[in-house]
């Protein structure tokens, strides 16, 4: 994270001074960027447009969201991917039980 294009370039230079010093490669196919945008009516003087990243020689992609520790992170801040995926989940879940309930033989008696 950085609050500034250029704040990102310099860390990013950082790692690539310590992956030359520490024999240390770095993937970028690992990474993403996602450049959060104020929400509406927001002061949106500093928006920024169309930057890319890299890292040792390697672009990072640039997207609009992307899950990070089980949530999804979106440009806008928003919660509403995360939401439905998790929805999404429960739903198959349950979906699962009910099937697998349906096959019980509910005047069946074991003791």
């Amino acid at each position: 994270m950085a609050p500034t294009p250029h704040a990102m370039h310099s860390m990013l230079q950082c790692c690539e001074e310590y992956a030359l010093e520490h024999d240390v490669l770095f993937n970028a196919d690992k990474s993403k960027c996602i450049i959060s945008r104020p929400r509406a009516g927001a002061y949106r003087a500093n928006v920024v447009h169309d930057v890319s990243f890299s890292i040792c020689s390697n672009v990072i992609e640039n997207v609009e969201s992307w899950p990070h520790l089980g949530h999804i992170i979106t440009y806008n801040g928003s919660d509403k991917l995360d939401i439905m995926s998790h929805r999404s989940n429960f739903i198959g879940q349950v979906n699962n039980v009910i099937c697998w309930f349906n096959k019980l033989d509910c005047y069946r008696q074991d003791y």
